[in-house]
Formats: structure tokens, C-alpha cells, sequence
């Protein structure tokens, strides 16, 4: 197993490892595992973007749509090539990422060894509290902004919530997950920021679904597999976009669908309290130029509420 990157790693060394040092480096031990894939290019683009830099291991940054991420996702979820995963070794060879690349640039078959650094025991990277109420916060599209967009949605969504223009990001166990592209060319699709605080859209209300079927352990294991299945760019502004994301993680989190806003939306539309009436108003607006970040009213959510939904104005 390459050890290259652990610090304390063992080495040829005439002064004896100490008992800490042993220690440190059977723990990280436990943590890494290893994995082989077999892929067959026939000829196509792998669609792979790698960081070589320490000279001993392709380290994957990106998967771009190509024959890798093609072969994948017809494997076992254990099989999925991942973001940060290192090739160690290609149709046998290791030990330079020369080496390794060259095995992937002229072989149509290969087989890879990637490692993985699994995280510690009990450790939390996707969720941020124990909080397990599920909250849709529906946005103004570009709301920030002061162009036509801009203005055309925070026109539109002040008067109704099935014709206006909208995001949506699902807040579960302290965060808000949402899905869109990635005008960086990155891989990951589905991001997180703090609940209402999208930096491009501009908040405008909330739909709290209730209590979460799955627990947080059950979720640190989901969302890398979660992520895997929306590539950034896999996104279409119609098709498959935010509503659509917002729609299926609420449903993989134990409800029929989400509240439908918008145009574009997905789920269901009478989930989002007064739906029925077209013209619904959702916050007070005289002009265009007159809405302001944090207008309105602020109702209380009752995380009790499992199975109700409650509108929260901003």
C-alpha cells in the first residue's frame, strides 16, 4: 500500500519508530481502502482530470462524461471512482504517475487500484446539527441582481408562486443542499451553503416539510453517493435543474415529493400553502425597485409539524 502521503508513514530509517508513530500510522491504515475497477474505453474519451504532483499516484479531481463515469454507475456504489480517490496502480504497474498515465493513455482495457481515505469514526462532513426538520426556502431566481432577470422574478414571484421564477435548496441536519452547474468546469453539482443564504438568489420563503425518515448517520453515508449522481454537468435549466434535485432529495428523505414553485418547479404545488389562488402574494410590493432583502414577516416553524407544511416569509 503507498504510504507516501501519511505523515509518520513507516521508512527505512535507523532510529526506531516510537510507539506514537506506530500508533498514528496503523490508525491511518485502518482508514484507507482500496478498491479495483475494470474499464473499457472502445476507442472513447475516459474523461478523467488528475492531479499527478507528488509523483506516485494520479489523485482524480474531476470526472468530466466519458467512458469512467459511464462504467461506474453501471457498478456496485462500493465501485464508484470518486473525487479525491487516487489511482495507485494501472493493469499492474505503480510507482511513478508517469507510468500510471501512460497505462491510461494507450490501453483500451484497464484495470485500476484506487485509494481511498475514509473518514474518522463518527465523524461529520455533511451535516452540521442533529436537527433533523426538513425546510424547502424557495429563492427569487438571480434576486441579488439588478438586471431584467432580476427584476422580471422578483416581480413575478411577489404575485404567485406557480408562474414565477424561482430556486429551491432543501436545509436538513444544518445545512441547505442545492443542485446546479458549475460555471468553473468542477465536478460536484450539488453543494451546501447556511440555510437562506444563497449568494445569488435572493430569499423568499419556506416550506417545512417535517421530520426526516432517515438518520443522521444513514445521511453521511447517502450524500457522497447523492453527489455522484448529479455531476454539475449534467444540469439543464429545464429539465434538470434545481427543482428537480429539491423534488428527489425530499423524496429520498421521506416524503412524496416537494412543494412546486415556479414555472420550471417540480413535485407537488399544493404542498406550498395558498397554491390554488395564481395571484398569491408573498410579500408586500409596490415596484420592482421596492423589494428589499428581508421584507415581510418572519412565522414560526414548528419542527413538530411532521407531515404539515408551513409557509415562513422573509
Amino acid at each position: 500500500m503507498f504510504r507516501g502521503h501519511v505523515p509518520g508513514a513507516l521508512c527505512n530509517m535507523v532510529e526506531p519508530h516510537s510507539p506514537r508513530q506506530l500508533a498514528a500510522w496503523k490508525q491511518q491504515e485502518q482508514r484507507n481502502r482500496q478498491f479495483q475497477i475494470n474499464i473499457s474505453k472502445k476507442g472513447k474519451k475516459l474523461g478523467l482530470r488528475y492531479d499527478d504532483s507528488d509523483g506516485l499516484a494520479l489523485v482524480i479531481k474531476i470526472i468530466d462524461p466519458g467512458v469512467l463515469y459511464d462504467s461506474i454507475m453501471e457498478m456496485s456504489s462500493d465501485q464508484w471512482a470518486m473525487p479525491e480517490d487516487r489511482i495507485i496502480e494501472v493493469n499492474g504497474v505503480r510507482g511513478k504517475s508517469e507510468w500510471l498515465e501512460e497505462q491510461c493513455m494507450k490501453s483500451d482495457v484497464l484495470t485500476l487500484t484506487l485509494e481511498r481515505v475514509l473518514p474518522a469514526p463518527n465523524e461529520r462532513i455533511f451535516g452540521q446539527s442533529e436537527d433533523p426538520t426538513v425546510i424547502v426556502h424557495a429563492y427569487d431566481l438571480f434576486g441579488h441582481g439588478k438586471g431584467p432577470m432580476a427584476c422580471m422574478s422578483r416581480t413575478l414571484n411577489s404575485m404567485s408562486t406557480r408562474f414565477g421564477l424561482f430556486h429551491t435548496g432543501v436545509e436538513v441536519f444544518g445545512r441547505e443542499w442545492f443542485f446546479g452547474a458549475s460555471l468553473e468546469g468542477l465536478f460536484h453539482g450539488v453543494n451546501c451553503t447556511e440555510p437562506k443564504q444563497h449568494p445569488v438568489h435572493r430569499y423568499r420563503t419556506s416550506v417545512a416539510l417535517g421530520t426526516c425518515k432517515i438518520t443522521a448517520e444513514a445521511f453521511e453515508e447517502l450524500m457522497p453517493l447523492i453527489r455522484m449522481k448529479w455531476p454539475a454537468w449534467s444540469y439543464h435549466a429545464i429539465s434538470r435543474n434545481c427543482h428537480s434535485f429539491t423534488d428527489f432529495f425530499c423524496k429520498i428523505l421521506g416524503f412524496e415529493s416537494a412543494p412546486r414553485f415556479g414555472l420550471f418547479g417540480s413535485g407537488d404545488a399544493m404542498l406550498v400553502p395558498g397554491a390554488a389562488a395564481d395571484a398569491r402574494s408573498l410579500a408586500p410590493c409596490g415596484s420592482c425597485a421596492s423589494l428589499k432583502t428581508g421584507e415581510g414577516r418572519q412565522m414560526p416553524m414548528s419542527p413538530s409539524s411532521e407531515g404539515s407544511c408551513i409557509r415562513v416569509e422573509a
